[in-house]
């Protein structure tokens, strides 16, 4: 057996997978550690490697492309499946648990849990029904191939879409899986029509979200300003022409400054009797009249 990290780098770069260092270190540990409990290299070379690989991918929650890995191999997955369970004995090791809950987690929807179990109980039921006593007490219901089954049939009747590398990883298209599932498919074929408006109807996850920069987007009108909110396009070119007369207002009062002061201006009196003419309609030579006579007024009564 060759060094275990030479052989787990080899077939990383060999092969083009993007497996963190973490991973290629824990994938190496177990390489050897298999060496050890007496693991000979498989057919072929690259078997043994990918096997331990995968697992320390499982084990770090890391993807694995089980399908590219199989390709490469030219091993069918069957016989990888078969060959992997023989490292994890040797290894004294398992897989993690398949349930409807890690399933759901792991693919992300996790609202399918909880149809999955009625699927799992309408299953039951209708085996109960058409199958005799000694044939249904044989059947292990929380086996693998079952929990698979139902759970990739739930998703297909829900039009949600599996990646295939999980699926293949998971032993879900294995011919004992892929046989359950036309069962499943033949037994729940009423539960199954209607199961898709339920989850339409009853999960959350189909409704419309509102992301945090459309509610600021709807909560902001009711902070503005009423005038301001419903100002119209016109009403703001008002607003700049009014600026833009009053500039050319002030300009043209600058201008009327610097002309010469009209004749007929009224001049400021400095009288009681003031408030009783009306200067504007008196003529220069009249008002200065006035304005003597109203002085020798004032001369004769001091």
């Amino acid at each position: 057996m060759k060094t275990d990290l030479d052989e787990i780098e080899k077939l990383i770069s060999k092969w083009c997978l993007e497996i963190p260092k973490s991973v290629a270190g824990k994938g190496s540990e177990l390489y050897r550690l298999a060496g050890n409990r007496g693991v000979t290299s498989m057919n072929p070379a690259e078997l043994l490697p990918a096997i331990c690989l995968n697992i320390a991918s499982e084990q770090k929650s890391h993807p694995f492309p089980i399908l590219d890995v199989l390709t490469f191999l030219k091993v069918k997955t069957v016989d990888y499946i078969t060959k992997r369970d023989t490292v994890l004995d040797k290894l004294k090791l398992q897989m993690n648990p398949v349930d409807f809950e890690t399933l759901g987690v792991r693919f992300g929807c996790n609202y399918l849990i909880k149809f999955a179990n009625e699927l799992l109980d309408n299953y039951k039921c209708q085996l109960n029904t058409n199958l005799s006593k000694i044939q249904y007490s044989k059947i292990d219901f929380q086996g693998k191939h079952i929990i698979l089954a139902i759970f990739f049939v739930c998703c297909k009747a829900i039009k949600i879409p599996v990646n295939a590398d999980q699926q293949a990883l998971l032993g879900g298209t294995t011919k004992l899986c892929k046989e359950e599932m036309k069962r499943i498919m033949q037994y729940c074929k009423e539960f199954l029509e209607g199961l898709y408006d339920r989850v339409q109807t009853q999960t959350p996850s189909n409704r419309k979200r509102i992301t945090r920069s459309s509610r600021s987007l709807k909560s902001t009108p009711s902070k503005l300003n009423e005038n301001d909110y419903n100002e119209t396009p016109s009403k703001s070119l008002r607003k700049r022409k009014q600026v833009d007369g009053d500039l050319n207002e002030t300009t043209s009062t600058k201008k009327w400054k610097n002309l010469p002061e009209k004749k007929n201006r009224a001049r400021k009196i400095v009288t009681g009797i003031n408030s009783m003419i009306n200067f504007n309609e008196l003529s220069d030579v009249k008002l200065q009249n006035l304005q003597n006579w109203k002085t020798s007024i004032l001369k004769l009564v001091t």
